[in-house]
């Protein structure tokens, strides 16, 4: 009797877990295996599940920021600059920019033990380069050293912002002011970024860059990559950019290096003379253009963690793409389907094979006859059988729509999901949230994205939350 109270407390705690969990908005669903019913029909082509790979929706996670101070360092007239990023994999919350309070989140400096100050994060990056997993911003403070001095800068003291990791805030170093009669430094600047462009899009000159020079005598050759990365961070020294059609993190656009001189101190508009498209393979998501000066460090400098400036871009799916190869479906006729059990296990069954198995619940598969009624679904598709790691139903070739009373039902927006790897696994997200994980196979997910884009998919439905048995698509 201890043992099977053990047992109901397990469970109960688990299922309470799965439910929270689920109310969050994130599923991940496994496969159902099809196999005929019947040795004599072997090729009927309908659907058997595999009772051991039920579709399970994982547990959901809120993907937090995490924001680090990546270097400390002075500009030629010898004031503090500080670069911050957000190393999570989280978005920064816009209350960081929307909510302005004396404790909003900020970059504060300590000199030599002694506090200075700081600004908020709303006003060091009004632009929200820094919101994004792997946006940066630099904050050129004030403070200026004399000599050689110990500064620690700190971003959100107040913790303000709820982060993934809240012992990496801080960092100290020490700096030298050199005379500016020494300081020879390269820097640069990029605007005008088209906010949205497609695989294949020519920038062409679209935007502009612009670099700096404080070297007291003429140079020339200075080479100027433009770099197109997922990640605001680059190589110090900056090294050369390496071309490729195909997209990779770091690639160099097609056309996208130009060469420079500068008479003496100043600045100079770099002439953009390359079609620079962005690479026809690139997945849909969010980008940073990166304008990188000095590539190949051709000139040795008194600061070379300025030499890239970065905008972002989202690249957006390919005009008219649908789905990267044929579909895989198999009908089966509403008409004619019963829920029958089998060797104690209750199932959906069309004449003698198997659709869709619920084990001992037979109360789910009523529920999931119902749901196949009421929508006309006559057809069950997979992404990436034998072992498919994505499922959805359609009625004659077109996504479910209306709506079932008592539906289980979570919306997300088919126009914002990205496909994006976490910690090695590609997942379809939305926002904060993942929907629906893929493991290592990033062309399934990229096939899975398009699919939804297709079909125009908002909606994930389940019956049985939260080991649900059945999982289906809507718009």
């Amino acid at each position: 009797m201890a043992h099977n109270s053990k047992r109901l407390v397990t469970g109960f705690v688990g299922s309470l877990l799965m439910f929270s969990a689920l109310n969050a908005g994130t599923v991940i669903a496994d496969p159902l295996r099809p196999e005929p019913l019947s040795p004599a029909r072997p090729d009927a082509g309908i659907i058997r599940v595999d009772p051991e790979a039920r579709m399970r929706p994982h547990l959901p996670r809120i993907l937090q920021p995490d924001l680090v101070i990546d270097d400390i360092y002075l500009d030629p007239a010898c004031n503090v600059v500080v670069k911050v990023r957000n190393a999570g994999p989280g978005a920064l919350p816009d209350e960081v920019w929307s909510k302005i309070t004396p404790k909003s989140s900020g970059i504060y400096l300590t000199i030599n033990g002694s506090r200075w100050g700081g600004a908020s994060l709303w006003k060091i990056d009004p632009g929200r380069a820094l919101q994004p997993p792997g946006g940066t911003a630099v904050y050129t403070s004030n403070l200026k050293v004399n000599r050689i001095a110990a500064v620690k800068a700190e971003v959100d003291i107040w913790n303000v912002v709820r982060e993934s990791n809240e012992a990496n805030n801080a960092k100290i170093a020490r700096l030298r002011c050199q005379s500016m009669q020494n300081a020879s430094d390269l820097s640069v600047s990029i605007a005008g970024c088209p906010q949205a462009v497609r695989p294949g899009q020519e920038l062409g000159a679209s935007f502009s860059v612009t670099a700096n020079s404080t070297f007291p005598k003429p140079i020339g050759g200075v080479a100027v990559d433009l770099v197109l990365t997922s990640v605001a961070s680059y190589p110090v020294p900056a090294p050369f950019a390496v071309y490729s059609p195909n997209y990779t993190n770091g690639v160099l656009l097609k056309g996208g290096r130009e060469h420079i001189s500068f008479a003496g101190p100043g600045s100079v508009p770099v002439k953009l003379n390359g079609s620079n498209p962005i690479p026809a393979d690139t997945p849909p998501g969010d980008y940073f253009l990166a304008a990188v000066v000095d590539a190949g460090n051709r000139y040795g400098e008194t600061n070379e963690n300025n030499n890239v400036a970065y905008c972002r871009l989202r690249v957006l799916p390919p005009t008219g793409s649908v789905s990267p190869v044929a579909e895989d479906c198999v009908r089966f006729n509403p008409a004619t389907i019963e829920v029958r059990q089998f060797d104690g296990r209750w199932k959906i069954v069309d004449g003698s094979h198997w659709v869709f198995d619920f084990g001992s619940n037979r109360g789910e598969a009523d529920q999931a006859f119902r749901i196949i009624r009421h929508y006309g679904m006559n057809q069950s598709c997979f992404v990436g059988r034998p072992d498919p790691s994505f499922k959805y139903l359609l009625v004659a070739g077109d996504a479910p729509t209306g709506t079932f009373p008592g539906e289980d039902a979570v919306r997300f927006n088919p126009a914002t999901i990205e496909v994006r790897q976490f910690d090695g696994r590609w997942k379809i997200v939305d926002g904060s949230h993942w929907i629906f994980d893929f493991g290592s196979k990033r062309d399934e997910a990229e096939q899975a994205f398009s699919i939804i884009k297709k079909y125009g998919f908002s909606s994930v439905c389940y019956v049985g939350r939260p080991d649900p048995s059945f999982i289906y698509l809507k718009k």
